[in-house]
């Protein structure tokens, strides 16, 4: 399990792969072995067998609110975004203000078009991690779904303000300029987001 997060904190995919395989083999109940290979089928766009891998995990240990979270992650990268919202619901009901799960809600809702529920889920994150820039950044998107753009703009501030180098936030912050006619502020953020 360990050599598997060492190479799997290298980008060795594959070789992280066989030993997860290697360690199940030896401890099939394992249910943090299951997730860890499915975070590296993830990696590998591999997601049908990710999600497997998920699902037996949480058929070990039903109580883990970061199984149901990457669950409900995978369920949104393969497009099925009802299912990934009841994942997540799952996980948030485990683990209230669990940051990365309403981030990941946030996305889902954002993809299902309900941009208000979006922002209600970043806000609910913002309130346990105010320092977060992704979070910022998100919300920022949902606000500009919304074309509420003065806003949006100030959330994309805020994630420049926590972390500079993040292309994200300067592309959003870019394209709300835009939409603010705000021509050359645009040009400029979009200059440093391409220099990332």
């Amino acid at each position: 399990n360990n050599r598997g997060n060492t190479l799997q904190d290298l980008r060795r995919y594959e070789e992280a792969l066989a030993s997860f395989d290697r360690a199940l083999a030896v401890k099939r109940d394992d249910a943090h072995l299951h997730n860890n290979r499915g975070n590296t089928l993830r990696e590998l766009k591999r997601l049908e067998e990710a999600l497997v891998s998920y699902d037996k995990a949480i058929a070990i240990t039903p109580g883990v609110a970061f199984l149901h979270n990457n669950r409900g992650d995978t369920l949104r990268e393969l497009g099925r975004l009802e299912e990934a919202l009841v994942s997540l619901d799952s996980a948030l009901a485990l683990k209230p203000g669990y940051v990365e799960a309403l981030t990941n809600r946030g996305n889902t809702l954002r993809e299902l078009g309900r941009f208000q529920e979006a922002l209600a889920s970043f806000d609910l994150a913002l309130v346990s991690s105010p320092d977060d820039a992704v979070v910022h950044h998100n919300r920022g998107n949902a606000l500009q779904d919304l074309q509420r753009y003065e806003e949006a703009l100030s959330s994309f501030e805020k994630a420049l303000a926590i972390k500079s180098a993040f292309a994200g936030p300067l592309y959003g912050r870019g394209n709300a300029l835009r939409k603010l006619k705000r021509f050359d502020e645009a040009l400029a953020s979009y200059e440093k987001a391409l220099m990332i």
